[in-house]
């Protein structure tokens, strides 16, 4: 892929680098999956200008990431958030895989096989139905926040996992 010199608001950038472990990872991750799929998006014929599409977005994830997450407040209880979260250590931010069967998969896994539903005492009807409640865009959102808390961590922030699992409980 050549290089491209791409425009974004310091906000969205701000969010990419929060997020990814650094902004232009965060970016680049977008802009490869947007050219690959971009002659069959829709949002394509909404531009002349390939760059002016791509500064719109890179700004419209960031706001969208945002707004999904004020949506999700208070839909799990504090514990499942926990659990999410530990069960996404380690975990891939691959834009193909993050939906609701994928939060299924890797929720269910850590639950039964590293008893993580005893740890966190889970209720699993109460997680499950609040899985099935969330929007694809949500269920991605969801796992980018979990991975985001490792991301975060990586880098040296002390926030305790409790703290940071307040922005949506």
């Amino acid at each position: 892929m050549r290089q491209q010199n791409i425009e974004m608001t310091k906000e969205a950038s701000d969010w990419y680098a929060s997020v990814f472990p650094t902004a232009r990872q965060g970016v680049t991750r977008v802009v490869e999956t947007a050219h690959s799929r971009m002659e069959d998006h829709p949002v394509s014929a909404m531009f002349d200008d390939p760059e002016r599409g791509m500064f719109f977005m890179l700004t419209a994830w960031a706001n969208i990431y945002r707004h999904s997450l004020s949506d999700m407040a208070s839909l799990f209880e504090a514990n499942e958030l926990c659990m999410l979260i530990e069960a996404h250590q380690g975990a891939y931010v691959y834009p193909y895989n993050h939906n609701k069967s994928g939060i299924t998969l890797l929720a269910g896994d850590a639950m039964s096989l590293d008893n993580m539903a005893e740890k966190w005492k889970i209720e699993t009807e109460h997680f499950s139905a609040a899985i099935e409640k969330l929007t694809p865009t949500q269920a991605m959102c969801l796992q980018l926040w979990a991975v985001g808390y490792w991301t975060a961590q990586k880098r040296g922030d002390p926030t305790p996992l409790k703290d940071y699992v307040t922005q949506l409980s």
